[in-house]
């Protein structure tokens, strides 16, 4: 059983639109003897990445979720370093780099690991060292634009940095965050698969070891941001047929049992208002959809996959219909437990790849 659902944080009337993959939302039919495909990862950054007094870090709590998810997957990079249970050490995390060293060396070091996702995560020295901090951001935006120019082709997460534990560092921190989103859309609306993680709010400078590295607490929060992050853009494995979410009928039969915000909810079109079939073609930052489901806060619909299906793929976001208006947060659970969240998301984020697998979910 697979369940979708949105839950409004603000705004008394949020449209919002589920939609998938491939223009609709899809879920892929388990194939016999299909093959997984590998996932080249590449942590990038600083020595946040790199695990500064605990080597391996975050990658070392990550490691398990994505083991425990069945991905497959491989992080790439120049660099190795971790302590046990962590196996795959290898990653990009350089320490005291700011963002004008990371774009020194990206280009080679993308040349040669050939990674399929790089999750980049920079910032922090440009703060601590004083290195113009005001305009950090705008070096981080050319940054992405470099490393998109020299890999089209991967899905780039850029997450926001982490406290910090000197009140006016912390300050530049959050003015540098507030940047990112917009960084992180305006590349999306380009066409490249750019996302934003955020793992400011998921810790405080009382768990910082000194005024910089996260404490062992925090780095396990930071894995389960970047899992979130990363379970939104892995690859399915080839093979299998896929079908439409919107094309299948919920378990609640569209009466008692399915909940939405606003009017039922709309299949291949916006939620609309309060009447049956009064969407309109939804479209996510300008991307139009032709299939797939149109909600309002809150809503839960519910499928039925029969241990039929391997994989479940979406778009997600908030229907410009409402330009920037309202906040939201998606999930979707597979057998009563939450598999994945989207943080908040408004009518101005960039919108979200989600790919989950649900392979033997009844």
């Amino acid at each position: 059983m697979v369940n979708v659902c949105c839950k409004r944080v603000r705004s008394p009337r949020v449209m919002v639109a589920l939609i998938v993959l491939l223009l609709a939302a899809v879920l892929t039919y388990a194939p016999a003897n299909a093959q997984s495909s590998v996932t080249r990862i590449m942590p990038l950054g600083d020595s946040i990445t790199e695990g500064n007094w605990l080597p391996g870090g975050f990658r070392i709590t990550l490691e398990d979720y994505l083991t425990g998810g069945g991905h497959s997957f491989d992080f790439v990079g120049s660099m190795a370093n971790g302590v046990v249970p962590l196996a795959d050490r290898d990653h990009e995390g350089h320490p005291g780099f700011r963002i004008d060293q990371i774009a020194a060396g990206v280009n080679s070091w993308l040349a040669v690991a050939n990674p399929d996702v790089v999750m980049l995560m920079i910032g922090t020295n440009d703060i601590t060292q004083d290195f113009d901090p005001a305009n950090a951001h705008t070096r981080l935006s050319s940054l992405v634009d470099q490393i998109l120019a020299a890999q089209p082709s991967l899905r780039l997460i850029v997450a926001s940095i982490p406290p910090l534990g000197i009140d006016a560092w912390d300050a530049q921190a959050d003015a540098y965050n507030s940047h990112i989103p917009g960084i992180v859309t305006n590349k999306a609306t380009q066409g490249f698969a750019v996302s934003f993680a955020d793992v400011n709010p998921v810790m405080s400078p009382a768990e910082l070891v000194d005024n910089a590295h996260p404490d062992a607490a925090a780095y396990r929060k930071i894995a389960k941001v970047w899992y979130s992050a990363l379970q939104a853009v892995l690859t399915a494995p080839s093979g299998g047929s896929d079908v439409q979410l919107s094309s299948m009928q919920p378990t609640c039969a569209d009466g008692p049992g399915c909940q939405n915000g606003f009017g039922p909810f709309e299949r291949d079109m916006s939620n609309g208002g309060d009447a049956a079939g009064d969407g309109t073609t939804i479209t996510l930052n300008g991307q139009t959809y032709a299939s797939g489901l149109g909600v309002h806060a809150f809503s839960t619909i519910t499928f039925d996959l029969a241990g039929q299906y391997e994989w479940f793929a979406a778009d997600v976001g908030v229907d410009d219909e409402v330009a920037a208006g309202g906040s939201v947060v998606f999930q979707a659970y597979v057998g009563g437990s939450l598999i994945w969240s989207s943080g908040m998301v408004t009518g101005s984020s960039a919108t979200q790849q989600v790919v989950i697998p649900v392979s033997g979910a009844a």
